[in-house]
């Protein structure tokens, strides 16, 4: 029998590791996954939004958060030392994050989160 368990079993290697969750509305979550259950349903601590526009990205704090399995799109384990060096990316403050998407929106091109909308909400 392999070491693979289809379904929400497999979750238990993200537990206590640091994770990107895309969801449906296009936004994409970084924390530390403590918890999840049956319904896929996970608890993320230290968590933040995190904002890309233009090869510039900005961190949101948020905290404990849960996210409702249904939710999400896409979830995977961050390599830290690729988080630490990021040279095709810019930290930057909230404003300008907003300024670069708005910036796109009005050249016509879609932002990341738009790109990833799933529901059609933006």
């Amino acid at each position: 029998m392999s070491g693979f368990y289809p379904g929400t079993v497999s979750l238990t290697e993200q537990l206590d590791k640091q994770i990107l969750v895309v969801l449906r509305d296009g936004r994409h979550l970084v924390g530390w996954m403590r918890s999840f259950d049956q319904f896929s349903n996970i608890i993320l601590e230290d968590t933040f939004e995190r904002y890309v526009a233009d090869g510039l990205f900005c961190d949101i704090e948020l905290g404990l958060y849960i996210v409702r399995g249904d939710n999400i799109v896409l979830l995977g384990e961050l390599d830290e030392e690729k988080e630490q060096t990021q040279p095709h990316m810019k930290r930057v403050s909230i404003e300008e994050i907003l300024e670069a998407e708005e910036r796109l929106n009005e050249q016509g091109n879609d932002s990341v989160r738009t790109q990833w909308d799933f529901d059609g909400s933006s």
